[in-house]
């Protein structure tokens, strides 16, 4: 997943645009207070750049500076969303450790997908040591 940020004329205000792995837009956020109630009058402007491919070509063609914010996961964010608690939480987090930035960002994002997974499986929710070490999050 990856993350921009850029300052928008229209919203006078800073913009972040987020992607998945894939280059689909995910989201978008004016970072603003004021220019959140603008937000719906201009949903056509983000619609505009679904794929990152076009947004980050039509920056360029509008000489618009856009930064990449890099995303940080803690062990401890992972931790706290994957509630289950049974395992050895040293364990875990030495597995936490292991894995690339990149992973950690992917294997938190998708707690929630996996949750869901289980639910309608009606599966017991393995332990983070396995979860972290079988990359779940990986199709």
């Amino acid at each position: 997943m990856k993350t921009y940020q850029y300052h928008s004329q229209k919203f006078k205000s800073d913009v972040t645009v987020s992607y998945n792995k894939h280059g689909i837009l995910t989201g978008f956020n004016v970072l603003s207070g004021n220019a959140v109630d603008q937000l719906h009058s201009h949903d056509r402007e983000f619609k505009n750049f679904f794929y990152e491919v076009d947004f980050i070509a039509s920056a360029k063609q509008h000489g618009l500076k856009i930064i990449e914010v890099q995303r940080v996961v803690t062990f401890e964010m992972f931790w706290k969303d994957y509630e289950e608690k049974n395992c050895g939480r040293t364990k875990a987090e030495a597995c936490w450790n292991r894995m690339s930035k990149f992973d950690q960002v992917e294997a938190y994002d998708f707690i929630k997908a996996f949750n869901g997974i289980l639910k309608l499986n009606q599966t017991a929710k393995p332990y983070a040591t396995t979860y972290l070490n079988s990359k779940r999050w990986i199709r």
